[in-house]
């Protein structure tokens, strides 16, 4: 933290697998623990981190202990978490989990484009990449955040899908 502060850089924290507490027997995750677990995150570093990245490719098995992609799981954990972040920290932007790209749409992983769609289809986009408050006086952020491009299925594969609003 200090580090960050004495370069004037913005942090962005990546709350992936939850601590043993938040696990379940026989679950990837309990989300309510896991909401928590954010929280209390998000309370100790209130106005030092700019950004919470919710989980790490939740499009694939591994990283929910060996079960099939859940994008509905995930959007619950997504909307669970966001909460208790703005709760904790109202100016922290909630950002969702990076996908894998894969092909794949079986147990192990879940095609990205189709979990996104999925994860959309399941209201995440009120979720993330927003905060609960805006400051208009808050000069823009010194991080970026990327995301590559969203290609569908759809007969015009150019065009995003109508569940994102884009």
């Amino acid at each position: 933290m200090r580090g960050a502060a004495y370069y004037d850089l913005d942090l962005v924290l990546r709350l992936d697998h939850a601590p043993q507490w938040a696990l379940v027997p026989g679950a990837a995750v309990d989300v309510q623990s896991y909401a928590r677990f954010v929280a209390r995150v998000a309370d100790r570093y209130r106005g030092k981190v700019g950004a919470y990245v919710i989980w790490n490719e939740p499009n694939l098995a591994v990283e929910w202990a060996g079960r099939a992609p859940d994008p509905a799981g995930y959007v619950a954990l997504l909307c669970a978490a966001g909460a208790a972040i703005h709760e904790a920290d109202p100016e922290a932007l909630v950002v969702s989990a990076g996908l894998a790209p894969t092909n794949r749409n079986d147990d192990t992983a879940l095609d990205d484009r189709r979990f996104l769609e999925a994860i959309y289809a399941a209201g995440a986009a009120s979720c993330f990449l927003q905060t609960k408050t805006r400051r208009p006086h808050r000069a823009a952020p010194k991080t970026m955040i990327f995301a590559k491009p969203l290609i569908t299925s759809s007969p015009d594969w150019k065009t995003p899908p109508s569940a994102c609003g884009v």
